[in-house]
């Protein structure tokens, strides 16, 4: 979807596009007492194809602004997506007028997210005895989860 700025660009585009079209052909009417060359149809038919082009773009693409949604749908789906986040929230469907602020959202919670993860790090490398050693302190939890697989498994 594009946004409102480049829906109202191309809307303007498409505009000024039947207005040329529509100023040519007063135009050859003028000159040509109500009649049309051979050659000066072509040039209002491509400025036709032109306008009929852009506005099959909007239609096709399904352009047109999207409605906006309510405070409480946006936190609503906001809370979804921390008790799930296995999709990226700013490309939710009925949501694309909110793009922005919901990849806003996402990238702050993600940082977030990777903040709490680096703090336990730390204090788990602190209680081990080895400041500052998150690697190491990773290794040390993936063998304890392993052991503790292991340990429930049955022989």
């Amino acid at each position: 979807m594009i946004n409102q700025n480049a829906y109202d660009i191309q809307t303007k585009r498409v505009d000024e596009t039947v207005a040329s079209l529509l100023a040519e052909i007063a135009q050859h009417q003028q000159n040509h007492d109500n009649r049309f060359p051979v050659s000066d149809l072509a040039h209002v038919e491509t400025l036709l194809a032109k306008a009929t082009k852009f506005l099959r773009e909007i239609n096709a693409s399904n352009r047109t602004p999207q409605a906006l949604r309510r405070p409480g749908e946006i936190e609503d789906l906001k809370k979804q997506w921390i008790g799930d986040p296995c999709w990226d929230i700013a490309d939710t469907e009925g949501f694309e007028a909110h793009r922005d602020e919901l990849q806003q959202f996402q990238d702050a919670q993600e940082a977030e997210w990777e903040r709490s993860y680096i703090a336990k790090l730390e204090a788990r490398a602190e209680e081990l005895g080895v400041p500052g050693k998150t690697r190491l302190v990773e290794e040390i939890i993936k063998l304890e989860q392993k052991i503790a697989r292991l340990a429930s498994e049955e022989y």
